[in-house]
């Protein structure tokens, strides 16, 4: 069975990301145009999904902070996002074990 995909003209969005591991896909924005990214956050919003860059240039973040009014931009991180991601466990049943320290051990257990 093939993943739900969601393709650009350059780029294929990967919308299964999400239920698989616990968050959707992230663009790496270092030399993408705000075109591209745009065009990878709206195929996440019609799949009603969070959207996320990293990376993203100086003029590129304040040409989507123009063209996405709900963007949310972090000079700083050099991100741009968009939407809430929903709280979600990402721990699976029995991936984590109980440590007893009581047993004396400092160890793995």
């Amino acid at each position: 069975m093939e993943s739900p995909t969601a393709r650009t003209p350059d780029a294929s969005v990967d919308l299964a990301r999400a239920a698989r591991c616990g968050f959707p896909e992230v663009v790496y924005g270092e030399g993408k145009s705000a075109d591209q990214i745009a065009a990878v956050f709206a195929a996440q919003r019609v799949a009603g999904q969070p959207s996320l860059a990293t990376r993203v240039s100086d003029e590129v973040r304040a040409a989507l902070a123009e063209r996405i009014p709900d963007a949310l931009v972090n000079d700083v991180a050099r991100t741009v996002r968009v939407g809430q991601a929903k709280e979600r466990s990402r721990l699976r049943p029995g991936s984590l074990r109980r440590h007893d320290r009581s047993a004396g051990g400092g160890g793995s257990p």
